[in-house]
């Protein structure tokens, strides 16, 4: 198994976004409902009777079922509508202000308005910790004005929009204005716009029932129920008892496992949203030798990786950092090939060419430095640490010798943060909501990023990703996203392997409209935050 992540920075940039319920939002609902739904969002051995959406780590994932946000920006491409209806930029892109949905009523019967938006985002300012996006980084003011919300910016950052309308839940004023410090209220009995509520609750096991006053419509499934699992593998055994109906599960051999179990109806959907990587430190002066990374690359059997280490599940990623076809209206024309060469003689006369010459040992070695490396992952995390074997015996047909090793996750996150491994697995440009893929880069590749764990420092790329966030025009943001992807391709910053995949399985015996390969509406896995509502709304009952 390995770890699912289901928030991270998105972009799109127009000067005036106004959708439908119908078209490309969500379709309409369903007079006839079908029968209950059970999900697997996350493992836990036991549930905590609190659906705050504002704590960090909640699992009762209370975010798009019961409380929504003004849109949602999917990494399929679609915008849907919310708690917003459509929005606008000033003329210097220092001004969003979004239209806020009429006759929408919260799940207690009061009304919703623009004062219950323009307070959350408040409620966030006043009290950090419960600023989980950072918001109040980026804006200095939210405010109501009628039916509108204005939110003014610190300073132009036209991909952070996505995260501020898009990933932050609004809250009722009339219950949060007097609960004090947000993040520490036990929210036991939320009320919220979404589809569902609170249907009852136990430690081992909750239920939602539909919202019948929902402003979309009746939902289409009238109960949704959330069994307490205690790992992944008692999850996958329910999966494969046909217990499950709609689960974010790594299952190994899937088809066998699950699908097999039921040809007719289990299905599953595994979509990219990043690169499988390895992460070199770029403080090593060996590492930091793009012919050593070069090298390493073209040595490395990607096919081979996707196969065994991946079971088939993850493709090989591409040279320019895009999850590809995915993201196309974004690749540089220039880019030329996208696959990644695997020639291991070229990459072994690269390396004697540089003066890196084999010992007795077989390990090549320069000037007394050993091409020697640990290649760290999370213990337990079965696929990656198939891939760090898979990688080591491609990398000592070049003569260079990795140590795998797999650490507890704590440690292998702490070397990442504080820069003291050699080499690790990890994903990079992963983009898990939004629509375009300038956070991934960001994220990545910014000098002054907390997740640029290669430690690159590029003055170009900062002023490129700098140049990309400080427009809406579209012209301009390809411009500084092709710098982008030619960097990554020329200088390997980090060498991808695969694709990185969100897991997601579903059962259409009793639902069809699930998103699928075929179907790709929206972000589908239980564990997303906030598109899960959208799902449920698209499903139709089977007659």
């Amino acid at each position: 198994m390995k770890k699912t992540l289901a928030k991270a920075l998105g972009v799109a940039s127009v000067s005036l976004l106004s959708l439908s319920m119908m078209g490309i939002g969500m379709a309409p609902a369903f007079a006839a409902q079908g029968a209950p739904l059970t999900i697997e969002a996350q493992e836990s051995p036991s549930w905590v009777d609190n659906f705050n959406p504002l704590v960090v780590g909640n699992l009762q994932s209370p975010t798009g079922v019961i409380y929504e946000s003004l849109f949602y920006f999917s990494t399929t491409g679609q915008k849907y509508p919310l708690l917003g209806t459509s929005y606008s930029w000033n003329g210097n892109d220092t001004v969003l202000t979004v239209q806020i949905r009429k006759g929408v009523k919260w799940s207690d019967g009061k009304p919703f308005t623009a004062q219950d938006v323009a307070f959350t985002y408040n409620l966030l300012k006043k009290y950090p910790a419960a600023d989980l996006n950072g918001v109040w980084k980026q804006i200095k003011s939210v405010k109501a004005v009628g039916n509108s919300v204005v939110f003014t910016f610190t300073t132009v950052n036209t991909p952070f929009y996505q995260i501020l309308i898009g990933q932050v839940p609004i809250l009722p004023q009339h219950i949060w204005s007097s609960v004090g410090d947000p993040t520490k209220f036990a929210d036991a009995n939320p009320v919220g716009t979404g589809p569902y509520t609170l249907m009852n609750f136990s430690t081992q096991d909750y239920k939602l029932k539909a919202n019948p006053h929902y402003w979309g419509g009746m939902p289409p499934v009238p109960e949704l129920n959330y069994p307490a699992l205690a790992s992944n593998t008692s999850a996958d055994l329910l999966l494969s008892s046909g217990k499950l109906d709609w689960a974010g599960l790594f299952v190994t051999n899937i088809k066998n496992i699950y699908v097999a179990k039921d040809p007719a109806h289990n299905q599953y959907w595994f979509p990219a949203v990043g690169d499988v990587s390895v992460f070199p430190n770029l403080k090593n002066p060996l590492l930091s030798n793009l012919t050593v990374r070069k090298a390493m690359s073209l040595a490395i059997n990607r096919q081979q990786i996707q196969n065994i280490g991946e079971y088939g599940y993850e493709a090989p990623a591409s040279t320019v950092g895009l999850v590809l076809p995915q993201y196309k209206a974004w690749l540089n024309p220039a880019a030329g090939a996208t696959n990644f060469a695997y020639n291991v003689n070229l990459a072994n006369a690269m390396l004697d060419k540089a003066g890196f010459k084999k010992g007795p040992d077989g390990i090549r070695a320069k000037g007394g430095q050993k091409l020697e490396f640990n290649l760290i992952a999370p213990a337990g995390w079965t696929d990656w640490n198939e891939d760090q074997s898979l990688v080591a015996a491609d990398l000592q047909q070049i003569g260079i010798k990795v140590n795998v090793q797999q650490v507890q996750q704590s440690s292998w996150q702490n070397q990442l943060s504080n820069h003291t491994f050699q080499l690790a697995i990890e994903t990079a440009y992963d983009n898990f909501s939004g629509n375009m893929p300038f956070s991934g880069f960001n994220n990545s590749l910014l000098s002054s990023s907390i997740q640029n764990y290669e430690g690159v420092k590029n003055a170009a790329i900062d002023s490129a990703l700098n140049a990309f966030q400080h427009t809406s025009n579209k012209a301009i943001q390809k411009k500084a996203m092709y710098k982008i992807e030619s960097f990554v391709q020329t200088q390997l910053p980090v060498i991808p392997l695969v694709y990185a995949a969100n897991w997601y399985e579903f059962n259409t015996k009793n639902y069809t409209g699930w998103p699928s390969a075929s179907n790709p509406i929206v972000d589908a896995p239980p564990y997303n935050a906030f598109s899960t509502g959208i799902v449920l709304m698209h499903l139709k009952p089977v007659k």
